[in-house]
This record gives C-alpha cells, sequence and structure tokens, in this order.
C-alpha cells in the first residue's frame, strides 16, 4: 500500500513538472491556458505532452529553453495557436519535432506584419535576399530544403507566411551545419494539401510513409516543381515532386 502511494506521488511529481514548463507569465487561472491546450491537442491533434513550442518562429524545446526558464509570454499576447503535422514538422526540426509542433502567433507579430508598408514582391525581393547574402542561410519551402534559385521563382502572391530564425536559434536546432540562419516559407498551396509523388531512392512511396523515415538518415531532398522537369521522373500530372536520396550505410 505504502509503495503504491509512493508511485503515484512520484507520477504527479513528474506531471506537475511536464506541466509546469508550459506555465504562462499570468498570475491568475490564464498561467495554465497553455497547459490545457496541450492536453486538448493530445486528444485531437495526437501531440504528446512535451511538444516543441514556437512562438513567431523561435523554437522553445522542452529539455533545453524550457528546462530553466519560464515562457515569457501571457495568454493575452496570443493571438493564434497552430498544430504542425507531424511529417512536415520532422522535416524542419528534425527529432525536436517527434512530440508535435505548437506553433503561437502573438499579437504583436500579427500587428508588426500587418504594419509593414512593403508589398510581398519587394519584401521578397529586398528582405529575404538581404538575410540569404549576409550567410550561410538553411532554405524552407513547405517542410522541405530548397535553393535560392527555388525560392526565386515562388510567386509572392502564392506566399502564406515566411519565419526567419537567427544564427543562435539556427543552430540549437540544426548544430552541424553551422548556419547564420534559416528561413521558413509556406506557400497556399503546399504540399500536405496538394497531389505530389513522393520519391525516396528512386522508388514511390504513400505520404504516410514518410512519417517512418528518420530525418538523420536523409542525404539531401528535392523538390520539384517545374512541370518540364517532372516529365524526366513521371508522366503522371503532379503539383510537384519530392526526391530523397538515404544516406549509404
Amino acid at each position: 500500500m505504502r509503495t503504491s502511494i509512493i508511485l503515484l506521488l512520484f507520477s504527479l511529481a513528474l506531471l506537475s513538472c511536464s506541466t509546469n514548463r508550459y506555465l504562462l507569465s499570468d498570475n491568475n487561472d490564464d498561467k495554465e491556458f497553455l497547459s490545457k491546450k496541450i492536453n486538448e491537442f493530445k486528444k485531437t491533434e495526437g501531440i504528446t505532452g512535451k511538444p516543441l513550442i514556437v512562438i513567431d518562429g523561435k523554437p522553445y524545446r522542452y529539455n533545453h529553453e524550457l528546462k530553466n526558464k519560464r515562457l515569457e509570454l501571457s495568454k493575452s499576447d496570443i493571438e493564434k495557436i497552430d498544430v504542425l503535422k507531424k511529417d512536415v514538422g520532422i522535416r524542419i526540426y528534425g527529432e525536436f519535432a517527434e512530440g508535435g509542433v505548437l506553433l503561437i502567433t502573438t499579437k504583436d507579430y500579427k500587428n508588426e506584419e500587418k504594419g509593414k508598408s512593403q508589398k510581398k514582391e519587394n519584401i521578397k525581393e529586398t528582405t529575404l535576399n538581404d538575410i540569404i547574402k549576409s550567410g550561410k542561410i538553411l532554405i524552407i519551402v513547405d517542410g522541405n530544403e530548397a535553393s535560392k534559385e527555388t525560392l526565386d521563382k515562388i510567386n509572392p502572391d502564392n506566399i502564406e507566411s515566411v519565419d526567419v530564425l537567427r544564427r543562435e536559434a539556427a543552430n540549437e536546432l540544426y548544430p552541424d551545419k553551422d548556419l547564420d540562419g534559416v528561413i521558413y516559407v509556406n506557400t497556399k498551396a503546399s504540399f500536405s494539401d496538394s497531389n505530389v509523388l513522393f520519391l525516396v531512392d528512386g522508388k514511390e512511396i504513400p505520404k504516410e510513409d514518410l512519417e517512418k523515415i528518420n530525418p538523420n538518415d536523409i542525404h539531401t531532398v528535392t523538390v520539384i516543381k517545374d512541370k518540364e522537369e517532372q516529365k524526366k521522373y513521371t508522366n503522371k500530372e503532379y503539383d510537384g515532386i519530392v526526391i530523397i536520396v538515404m544516406k549509404k550505410q
């Protein structure tokens, strides 16, 4: 009986520790807002109790940033919370996305985006190019690594959102790449909602099998949207082709 009580108290302590890492800066019951949201998403979206939190593009990992420091965020700061699809999350954030990814957009960030007077064309041609020229930048388009040439071909009107990670955050997520930054571009017609052919080492696989691939085993990822280029791989019509080459064992 005594052993059962001790185990129960130990379990509750662990649960409390896990929940406390997601407490907000509010002094009232609102401080548990994010923790409650995580519990809701566990039931509806299939995430775990230790998801990666990304606030306005900056990641907060359960066993790193959240371990010793409380989130400097209140409920009133939050504009919206989105859950990233698991396969896309893992391709972007690697093993840190295994427990799920919550994308939090703050009201200040949204207002900042609204307040920009430049058109998306100018933002894409100046701001992003300036960032790319500033150093070694990893470009991710719809969850896939892409080249600057691929980015240049995207119509600005088809861009849903752009997030930028600076050097410190970029190297925390990709420690082996020695990056100066990461640019995440989500298009309005992302691959998650499109007719896409996935080829792994030349073999076609269903989208569902992507989740079985360990991102650390991937050597290269190539995305082909050009229709003429696609004809080299298939005679069928696709919105895009994703070619994955695995590392040699």
